[in-house]
Formats: C-alpha cells, structure tokens, sequence
C-alpha cells in the first residue's frame, strides 16, 4: 500500500494536480482503502497549521511585497553597482549583491527574482548581456532568499521539525554568503570568457557612501530582524510584523512611495501565497500521519543505516537524493513533506540539527533553479523572454558553484554551526 500511495502522488504531480490537492488525494485514498475514519483528516489538517512560530510566515511574504513596491529594490541595486559594478561582468555581480542584500529583507526566492528581474534584466540586455545569461544570473540571485537571514523556509523547517528559528537563521549566514561570492566567480569567469564588458561605473567611495546613505533604511530591516531575535527582544513573528510596521512607515512617509492602492495589491499577492503554503503544510500533515502508519521512517533510516554508518556519507547521500528530487517536486512541497522525519533519522547518526538543516536547505535550493520545475528559472525565464532551454544550456556554472558550497557545508560543520552556537549558545 505504500508504495501505491506513493505511485499514486507522484502521478498526481506528474499531471500538474496542484501540490497540495495532490497529497491530500493520494493520502485520502490510502486512509479510506485502510478503512481509517476520513473525518480526522480535518483534524490532521488543523494541526499541521496550529504552529506559533507559522505565524511569521504571512509576516515576512508581506514584507517581501512591501518591499518590491516601495523603491528598496532600486535603492539596494544602485548601492550594489557602486561596490562591485566596475568588475568584469559587473551587472551580473550588482544582480548576486543585490540578492544578497534582498534576501536579508525578504527571505523569498520567488520575490527576490521577480524583483531583480523586472530592474535589471532590461538594463543588462541594453548593456549587450544575453537574455539567458542574463536569466542564470537573475535565477542564481534568487536562490540566496532561503539560506541568507531572514528566511521564510527556515522558518517552516524550524516550525517542522522543531529546532530554534533563529538558529537556523544563523546558521545560514555564511553559506549564504558563500553562496553569492562562488556564483559571482563563475559570473567573472564567464564574462571575461565571453568578452562581456564592465559597466559605465568607475569606483568611487564618495558613491558607495551616498548609495549606503541613500539605502540605510533598507539595510537597517536585517539589522532589525536579526538583532531583535540575538537581544531577545522580539520573536521571529514578533520581529516579521515590527519590519511590516518600518517598510509601512517608511514607504509611506518617507519615500513616499507606498499608496493605499500599492498596500493593497501587496497584501492581496501575500494572501494568496500564504494561502497556498499553508494548504500545502495542512495537507502534508496527513501525509506525515499515512507515512507514520507505514513506519516509512524506521525504513528510510534502516535503508540508510544498511549503506553506511558514516554521518558525512549519509548527509551527501541525502543531499544527492533530493537534488535529484528538486528536478521534479517543488522545494516547498520537499520541506514540508520530508523536514518533519528526517530530522530524527539523521540526528540518530549524531548529526547536529542546525547542520543538517542548512544542508538540507542547500539540497532543496539547488531546485530552485533546475528544470523542470524550479521556481527560479520559471520566473527568470519569463522576465528575460527565454526558453527554458537556452537557460539549462547556460546553467552548468552557476549550478557547480552552488554544488561547491554544498559541498563545503556538508565536510565543514562549522560553517553552519559556529554562528549559531556563539550567539545563541541557550537557544532551545
């Protein structure tokens, strides 16, 4: 029967059934053909939402919204191209910053590429880059939104498998980091490849020091969220609605950017994101009640067990497992499905949490940008008015990059560990 269930989902997800119907359907009909009473499905679906920490989820989609709408985007952009816009393949390097500063304020993949593609993909053609590669950079860029600080899919990792948030957002510091210096390598040595020229830009401290100036209260939004979490003076859903509250003032009143229209249209986008993310959490609780009845737990980590008892083996065994599987499901529906019992079978091999959650995070980011459904590449590719095709062909580079710090993550613990163990070291 489970393996006809998991038959049944995986049909269900190769017909394009959206993610969350598709587990619930697949789930109800194992229940019914057991002859388990249907009507504690509901309640199996409350309880997969009925999680306080959940609650900074809709906090940070809609901060991420705000955000795109009232200039940060533009401000962020221009502060990137006066640090690194000199360099070799200089748009694309402003694109990796320029992710790399939004992910510390949305924490959305999606977001970030939508955001980035819309400002820089037509400046990056008129300065004679090609759309694909122009796609690659915008894709890679937002790839960062869920390891760099704060992250909506450390919060639901955490929320899942229940270890500190903030730990995790830690923890996702420096691969994050790492993340976009390794990408912008490959972008460097793509470009002088190619022969694609420096932007129009000459270095100057005196425009570094007007753009931070110009984008202090954008950059103040992480220093807010992750201070406030150290200090102990808000929690992650605390901090999410206190940067709602900043981004509203600011736009309104000081960039005078954010109408009543504009708020709007940003809370009706997050309404229907985080209604769709909490069907699919909803929906994966009882897939993790079908799964529980089955002990697919006590048989993954036997199966794991019987392969090796090496803790570093079994982590690349589990990342190789889901970059394969991101190719095919939806990051999101990853998490949720797998966070809740992975955690127990791997820390059984004396991993720590917070390590193999930024593994695991890494593994599922990779998707993101892999056809055929990462998220990244849908949105990159439709700004940038490519094939998914011209994209895979462009992808290996940037895709070995992010492989590297995956790499780098799983032999060196520290790199995910070191933060969050000195800065929280009494985090439950």
């Amino acid at each position: 029967m489970l393996i006809l269930f998991l038959v049944l989902l995986i049909v269900l997800f190769v017909l394009g059934v959206p993610i969350g119907f598709s587990m619930l359907v697949s789930s109800s009909v194992f229940l019914h053909s057991e002859s388990f009473d249907m009507l504690v499905i509901p309640q199996y679906m409350y309880d997969g939402i009925d999680i306080f920490s959940l609650l900074a989820v809709p906090g940070f989609i809609f901060l991420g919204e705000l955000m795109s709408r009232c200039g940060m985007t533009e401000r962020l952009t221009g502060l990137a191209m006066n640090i690194i816009g000199h360099i070799r393949g200089g748009l694309g390097h402003v694109t990796v910053m320029a992710g790399m500063l939004m992910a510390g304020i949305s924490g959305s993949a999606v977001a970030d590429s939508a955001a980035l593609g819309s400002v820089l993909v037509p400046f990056m053609k008129k300065n004679g880059y090609p759309p694909e590669f122009s796609a690659i950079v915008v894709a890679t860029a937002g790839t960062l939104g869920p390891i760099i600080p704060p992250s909506i899919g450390m919060v639901i990792l955490g929320s899942m498998a229940n270890i500190s948030v903030g730990r995790l957002f830690l923890g996702g510091a420096i691969p994050g980091i790492l993340m976009g210096l390794y990408s912008m390598i490959a972008i460097y040595i793509i470009a002088r490849k190619r022969d694609y020229g420096r932007m129009a830009i000459k270095f100057s401290l005196k425009g570094i020091l007007r753009t931070v100036i110009d984008s202090s209260l954008a950059l103040f939004i992480p220093i807010l969220i992750i201070g406030g979490i150290l200090m102990g003076v808000f929690t992650p859903t605390e901090t999410s609605i206190v940067a709602v509250l900043f981004v509203l003032i600011v736009g309104v009143f000081v960039y005078r950017t954010l109408s009543l229209s504009a708020i709007f249209e940003a809370l009706k986008t997050s309404v229907y994101s985080v209604g769709a993310i909490f069907f699919i959490l909803a929906a994966a609780k009882v897939i993790g009640w079908v799964l529980a009845i089955e002990q697919f737990d006590v048989l993954f980590g036997n199966t794991l067990r019987n392969i090796t008892s090496n803790p570093t083996l079994v982590l690349f065994l589990i990342s190789c497992s889901f970059i394969v599987l991101g190719c095919f499901v939806e990051t999101l529906a990853l998490l949720i499905l797998f966070s809740p019992f992975l955690f127990p079978i791997v820390t059984g091999f004396g991993v720590d949490p917070i390590h193999f959650g930024i593994v695991f995070m890494l593994s599922l980011v990779i998707g993101l940008i892999t056809p055929p459904v990462g998220l990244c590449m849908y949105v990159a590719c439709t700004v940038s008015d490519v094939s998914i095709e011209a994209f895979t062909k462009e992808l290996l580079p940037v895709f070995l990059a992010l492989i590297l710090v995956l790499i780098m993550a799983i032999l060196f613990p520290s790199l995910s560990t070191w933060l969050p163990y000195l800065l929280m070291p009494g985090a439950g």
